[in-house]
């Protein structure tokens, strides 16, 4: 009779504290998984910004730098339609582009608060060498700021004014992410200028 009475009794002290420790065990690593689990998905989220980032505007500054037309304006100078900022460049290319603009067509990209805008004109718009204006071809909102560098003969200079018969040799750019990472290239301005950038020593 005692027997079947002990055996009624439920759990003992022991067994709910030991219980209720590998039940706490059990919690702390199923949040450590899922912590780490977050973490790797954070992570891999801005990898794929920044691989975005690197297809939608590095490349693109790549390609359209590079098939870039030394257009000549129709006045008295003969200035190169090309004008160069420490935060913005704007010059003719005949790369194809999103916005559908046929041909030699006036790109420049310019950031701000919206972050990198990239517009497009065509070379009949009167007011070709501002960066206001024109089709909106492309954002990117997670840009901070650009900063843009020419090459010369004499070396790098942080602006560009359009000259008579003389572009930058090279572009450098500089993009700077709101998360304050940094992404870094140089680019060869127009196709005749390769052989000129393939001997000049990188800084």
């Amino acid at each position: 009779m005692r027997a079947a009475i002990k055996s009624q009794n439920g759990f003992t002290l022991i067994e709910t504290v030991l219980t209720l420790s590998i039940t706490t065990v059990l919690l702390v690593a199923v949040l450590s998984a899922l912590r780490l689990g977050i973490s790797s998905w954070e992570k891999g989220e801005a990898l794929v910004d920044k691989a975005s980032i690197k297809r939608n505007v590095i490349y693109r500054l790549e390609r359209e730098a590079a098939s870039a037309y030394p257009y000549i304006l129709k006045e008295k100078e003969k200035r190169i339609a090309f004008i160069g900022g420490s935060g913005s460049v704007g010059f003719v290319t005949t790369a194809l582009t999103p916005s559908g603009i046929p041909g030699a067509k006036w790109v420049y990209y310019t950031s701000g608060n919206d972050g990198l805008q990239i517009q497009e004109k065509y070379l009949t718009a009167e007011d070709i060498l501002s960066l206001e204006g024109g089709e909106l071809a492309e954002t990117e909102s997670s840009v901070k700021s650009m900063k843009f560098e020419y090459l010369t003969k004499d070396g790098w200079k942080n602006d560009w004014e359009p000259r008579k018969e003389e572009v930058p040799r090279a572009i450098k750019a500089e993009i700077i992410l709101k998360d304050e990472s940094k992404l870094k290239l140089t680019v060869p301005f127009g196709s005749g200028q390769y052989g000129l950038i393939q001997n000049t020593p990188a800084r």
